[in-house]
């Protein structure tokens, strides 16, 4: 044809007569895993073609000016797509079966797993226009108290309302959540901006155990309350057995200072903040003091009762309660 100097189809020059194709669901893009050797391509010819005035050389091809520009434009497009996929993880189908194999759960709509898998700063920034994961991290906190609550009711009748809830809170807490999601891998798949990516995003607690809670929620949805019961067990039994052991003597003070003695950090103290109330309706408050850094702060008819509170606060504080 005019076109070329050559009957060759300048197509061929791709890393396949199929280039790999580009599509969007639900505002958002997704990329086959094996784009990456035609994106360094089209980088190489982008690269050239812009050096070049009237006629390029491409892997022994020539091309004229109007096939030059044509094929520019082509370039700049796919490497918009590199800019804004930059921190993209593929989400094929063998990656969603690798972790739907690590908690043991097959989903019938994925797509409530890739927005378990979706940070809000994903939303905000690279994937504009994406469903985030926050409604279901709320669902999934729900359903997972509820099912500890169950097994400590069901299984554990020796103890107590206060006693449950502590060692509830310590089974659902961030800590515990984010040794889950460590043991699951959860970080591998979870889509973040380029900010929280770079900010190390992928091993924070707080985010990976906000994640967990969301892969919860969406298992509930889509198997029922049985399945999501058998993944909150399988997540945190271990942590609701360490909890049974180790809350069922100990107080918030003495859990709060074994912490600190674990972190190399020192002692605990107490400063007395403020008391206040007639002699026969004292009430005292008390702030939790590590290593000379002010902490929670708790009130109550006794300084035993102040020094527990302010000792919860300060573990909630921690993420370890």
């Amino acid at each position: 044809p005019d076109e070329f100097l050559d009957d060759d189809d300048p197509t061929s020059l791709l890393p396949s007569n199929e280039a790999p194709t580009i599509s969007e669901i639900n505002g958002e893009i997704i990329i086959p895993t094996d784009l990456d050797v035609y994106m360094r391509k089209a980088e190489e010819y982008y690269n050239i073609i812009s050096t070049k005035n009237n006629l390029s050389m491409i892997d022994g091809k020539f091309f004229k000016r109007t096939l030059k520009q044509k094929l520019k434009k082509d370039c700049e497009t796919i490497l918009q797509m590199i800019k804004l996929c930059g921190n993209w993880i593929p989400k094929t189908d063998q990656k969603l079966n690798e972790l739907q194999a690590a908690i043991g759960y097959k989903f019938k709509d994925t797509e409530l797993l890739n927005t378990a898998l979706t940070h809000t700063s994903y939303v905000k920034g690279d994937g504009n226009g994406s469903v985030h994961n926050e409604r279901l991290e709320f669902l999934g906190d729900a359903v997972l108290e509820l099912c500890v609550s169950e097994k400590l009711y069901k299984e554990y009748p020796e103890l107590n309302e206060g006693v449950m809830t502590r060692v509830r809170s310590l089974s659902v807490c961030e800590g515990a959540l984010h040794k889950s999601a460590v043991g699951f891998g959860l970080g591998n798949y979870l889509l973040l901006s380029h900010g929280e990516e770079h900010s190390g995003g992928r091993s924070k607690p707080s985010i990976l155990a906000d994640a967990m809670e969301a892969v919860i929620g969406a298992v509930f949805l889509d198997g029922g309350m049985g399945e999501a019961k058998r993944l909150v067990l399988y997540a945190v039994e271990s942590h609701i057995e360490r909890a049974v052991r180790n809350v069922n003597t100990k107080d918030y003070k003495t859990l709060l200072q074994e912490y600190v003695q674990k972190q190399h950090q020192g002692n605990v103290t107490y400063n007395l903040i403020e008391a206040s109330g007639p002699d026969h309706q004292r009430v005292f408050t008390l702030q939790a003091v590590i290593a000379g850094e002010p902490k929670g702060i708790g009130s109550g008819g006794s300084k035993q009762e102040a020094g527990q509170k302010a000792a919860k606060a300060t573990l909630e504080g921690l993420g370890l309660l």
